[in-house]
Formats: C-alpha cells, structure tokens, sequence
C-alpha cells in the first residue's frame, strides 16, 4: 500500500478517538495501552452518549480490520492482542515509528504470554507477573526500535507523532532557546488539551559537521503537566 493509501486512510479515524489514545499515553507512560484506557479518555472527552458510541466503535472497527484482516489502516497505532472475554483488555501498541509487519508479530508473540503465562502450571514458587513482564518487553522493543542517535525514544514523542499525523491541532506555545553547555525545549499544545515538551541540547554522541564546527542537537520528550486538564468535548471534527 502506498503512502497516499495510507495517509487517505488513516483520515478515517475521528480525531477525537486519536485524542483519547494520546490521552491514554500520557496517564500510563507507557506504548502500551489498554483498549479500556482509550474508551476512559474518550468518555471524558464527548459527553453525549450517542455520539460516544458512534466514535468509540468507529474507531475499534478500524483496529478489528487492522487485526482480523491485516489492514493498514491506521499509522503508528496497533492492534496486537484481543482479550477473549473482555475488550476493555485488548492491548494496543503506539509507536513513535511505522512498524514492519516482522515487528508486529514479534510484538503480538509477546502478547501471547498473557495466555499461556511464564510459569510452568503448579509452580507456586514463580511469581512472575505477566502483564507486568509483557508491558515491560513490548515497551523495550518499541524503544529499541524507534530510538535515533539524537532522538530518545518516550510515550509523549510518540504522543506529538500521532497528533501530526492525523491533523490534530498542534501549536507551538513556548520556545527556551538551547546554547553550548545549556539545553532548551519547545513545548507544543495538542488540542489545548496536552502539552508536550522536546527538551534538546547540544552533545557530541553522534557527530555532524555544521561549518567548521561540531555540532549536533539531541533531544528526548516528555508530557507537560498543565495543571487542571480542560476535557470538554471536543467539537468541529466530521
């Protein structure tokens, strides 16, 4: 599927359910969320019942395509594990990077483990906790994949990716500028809802040669807390 396909796709999703899944990643920290922590975020989001439900089963058609079918449908967000008794349980991956298929398996074999567990069957002695273990692995994996040499890979990048790529509104609201032996960030506004920071400094781990000079600007994210969040429905989207 070509990047135009994609992109025409991935338009599909209602950008309020977008919001959700950033909003997901901010309060776990983490790439892995799950599919209950989206339908929180998105209660908190659009007030009216009928139209809760119109985006919440919009959006994990979307997902169920991705999963049952192999449908690229969505950009950096993953389904990779169906809970059989409860959906709320489904775990869904968001990534900083596009994914290979080869990764997404990896991924969803991980995933597995929350069936089949990490102690043998009557081992008392094994106190592995699963999900713990599997959120942890997955999380390592995503990290290791869309780390760059001046780039640290975090849930909010992957947070400032998304908003981006699904044209959420994202403005820049605060710019400290960084000198020699000083960092600075740029702090964006998502939906005046979430803000999120790039903190960067100069550093010399990967080198770049600007002018006669050495210079290079690496960076990493985080999630800016902005007081009492303003979740009140978010309108104007189709």
């Amino acid at each position: 599927m070509g990047t135009q396909d994609q992109t025409q796709q991935a338009q599909q999703i209602d950008k309020r359910a977008v919001l959700a899944v950033i909003l997901a990643l901010k309060e776990r920290e983490s790439f892995v969320l799950k599919y209950g922590d989206i339908e929180d975020a998105l209660e908190e989001l659009v007030e009216d019942e009928d139209e809760y439900y119109k985006v919440r089963y919009g959006f994990y058609d979307l997902l169920y395509d991705q999963w049952i079918k192999g449908v690229r449908n969505l950009k950096y967000i993953y389904y990779i594990y169906e809970d059989e008794n409860e959906s709320s349980e489904d775990l869904i991956v968001v990534s900083p990077v596009e994914l290979e298929m080869e990764q997404l398996n990896t991924l969803r074999e991980v995933a597995e483990l929350l069936v089949y567990g990490l102690c043998p069957v009557g081992d008392e002695k094994c106190g592995n906790d699963v999900e713990e273990v599997v959120t942890e692995t997955i999380n390592g994996l995503i990290r290791k994949w869309s780390l760059g040499c001046r780039t640290e890979s975090t849930p909010a990048r992957a947070a400032y990716v998304i908003a981006k790529a699904y044209n959420l509104d994202v403005r820049e609201v605060e710019f400290v500028p960084a000198n020699v032996g000083s960092g600075g960030s740029v702090t964006y506004s998502i939906e005046n809802i979430v803000k999120v920071k790039q903190i960067f400094w100069y550093c010399n781990d990967c080198i770049v040669r600007a002018g006669n000079n050495f210079i290079e600007k690496c960076s990493t994210w985080e999630f800016e807390d902005n007081g009492e969040q303003d979740t009140t429905e978010v309108s104007g989207y189709d």
